[in-house]
């Protein structure tokens, strides 16, 4: 299906038929957790990886199955893998390409997560990493106008052809008892740690999602305690104004 544009890919891409078992067009969910080997040759087959079907849950499942194959059309890629969470895919990358006694680069301004991962977890496992900044913020500061675009404008493009994302964050004035009484005080915004849903969110990453890193660590991913995170979602713009409005009034 190459030759297809992205929206009917995110749409066909493995299930270019009904399933042929029940004729279902939405793809199925199979909730198994093994799988039937039809003999003793065949269950060898499928461990020897003779034969490319399914072994147990943990390793395949015919629903993620189309899933990977779908992302991986999307993306230009081989093939995909997909796991649990975002933390895990990170972790099953860095172990794939980083081993005991070598080093990564990451930048400052990551998932806290991540950044915990990076620099509590890994380093027990011999894997050190060095936090960088990817660009004098000294010199960007001095330098934005009103008509200045981000050095990395053109990957953004690149990345988001149809629009960019809805996540973002910024600094209120005061510090964490303004951020707390701005949070609090929103009406539509969900206060969660996720991002990217179909409604609104908000967070105070210094005492959520970026809790476990000092002051000095906070400062250097260009976190603070008056830092706030939104994820805009998909309510009416009017409405999500107007919430945003009413808790800054509050302040």
């Amino acid at each position: 299906m190459s030759n297809y544009k992205f929206e009917t890919l995110q749409l066909h891409v493995g299930q270019e038929k009904p399933d042929p078992a029940s004729d279902a067009r939405a793809v199925p969910i199979y909730a198994t957790t093994s799988y039937v080997f039809h003999n003793s040759q065949h269950a060898a087959d499928r461990f020897g990886l003779a034969d490319a079907g399914n072994i147990y849950g943990r390793l395949t499942n015919s629903t993620q199955a189309i899933f990977e194959e779908r992302i991986a059309a999307l993306e230009g890629g081989v093939a995909g893998l997909a796991v649990a969470s975002g933390a895990a895919a990170i972790t099953y990358t860095i172990q794939t390409l980083a081993s005991q006694g070598e080093h990564i680069v990451a930048q400052k301004t990551i998932y806290g997560g991540t950044s915990n991962l990076l620099a509590h977890t890994l380093p027990l496992y011999g894997i050190e990493s060095t936090f960088v900044d990817v660009h004098n913020l000294k010199e960007v500061e001095d330098a934005i106008q009103p008509n200045t675009k981000h050095p990395d404008h053109t990957l953004y493009e690149k990345y988001f052809p149809n629009g960019g994302a809805s996540i973002f964050t910024f600094e209120i004035k005061g510090g964490q008892e303004e951020a707390f009484r701005f949070i609090d005080n929103l009406k539509i915004f969900s206060l969660l740690a996720n991002v990217a849903d179909v409604k609104s969110l908000v967070i105070h990453p210094a005492t959520t999602t970026h809790s476990q890193l000092t002051d000095e660590e906070l400062a250097n991913v260009g976190i603070s305690r008056s830092t706030i995170r939104l994820s805009i979602g998909t309510e009416h713009i009017d409405d999500i104004i107007a919430d945003l409005d009413q808790a800054f009034d509050a302040v």
